[in-house]
């Protein structure tokens, strides 16, 4: 059985009850995808170049262009073009994200929590993550408990004293992106106690999914088809082509 999505992913299957969250959950672990599929990782990987105007916004596109898939290239755009507006008027030098980290539930069963950059104003470090999604994208509390995990593995270990920002760019319900820059300030609350809970949730959702006799074997070997079939475009890059960021 596949391990647990990472911590962004986490957050978006959390349901009311336990029944909907391993609904949710198996949905997302058996998904095989419609080709051709893409991602943000694109956008994740320049947010840092765009949020501090490292270079300028034509070597983003170019940088875009070449590291997305064609489907997913005007979304990823979108998503740094915004980036690139939130950090107007901001003095920040930024860096490369830290290493992932890994939150343990229990012996057997972890979460793998990462910020997309990190950068440095008025002296103070800040943890910056990417929310890129358009619509099926995580809730405000969502949001606040995907800080909240960042939190444990991040600032209470390696960065100990670093805030946290998220840039969220959902649609907010409406038909275009809303770029949000969040901190702690303006998110829902939530508890260590809550915090618990939706892990403990989320453990027990997928104990549920592995009891429900799945043929994980038949999902990779699917997966595996659908990859031969679209390759070798992948979301990090078309093959041939560079740009100034390795990618």
């Amino acid at each position: 059985m596949p391990a647990l999505p990472p911590a962004h992913e986490c957050v978006r299957l959390i349901r009311p009850t336990r029944p909907a969250t391993a609904s949710a959950m198996k949905d997302h672990l058996t998904f095989v995808g419609a080709p051709p599929s893409w991602g943000y990782n694109a956008a994740r990987a320049l947010s840092g170049a765009a949020f501090g105007h490292k270079v300028p916004l034509s070597a983003l596109r170019h940088a875009v262009a070449a590291r997305a898939r064609k489907a997913g290239e005007g979304p990823n755009w979108a998503v740094i073009e915004m980036t690139w507006g939130l950090g107007h008027d901001r003095q920040v030098a930024c860096y490369d994200p830290p290493p992932t980290q890994v939150l343990a539930i229990r012996r057997d069963l972890a979460i793998k929590a990462r910020a997309d950059f990190y950068f440095v104003e008025n002296g103070r470090p800040v943890l910056a993550i990417i929310q890129p999604r358009r619509s099926y994208n995580p809730s405000d509390w969502a949001l606040a408990l995907w800080a909240a995990l960042l939190r444990r593995t991040l600032v209470d270990g390696h960065f100990a004293g670093a805030s946290l920002e998220i840039f969220d760019f959902s649609d907010q319900g409406g038909k275009t992106r809303v770029a949000r820059s969040l901190t702690t300030m303006n998110l829902p609350g939530i508890t260590d106690t809550e915090v618990d809970a939706s892990l403990q949730l989320l453990a027990d959702a997928y104990d549920d999914v592995a009891r429900m006799g799945i043929d994980w074997e038949a999902i990779r070997e699917a997966r595996r088809a659908r990859a031969a079939k679209w390759a070798p475009s992948t979301d990090h890059g078309r093959p041939g082509q560079s740009d100034m960021f390795g990618g």
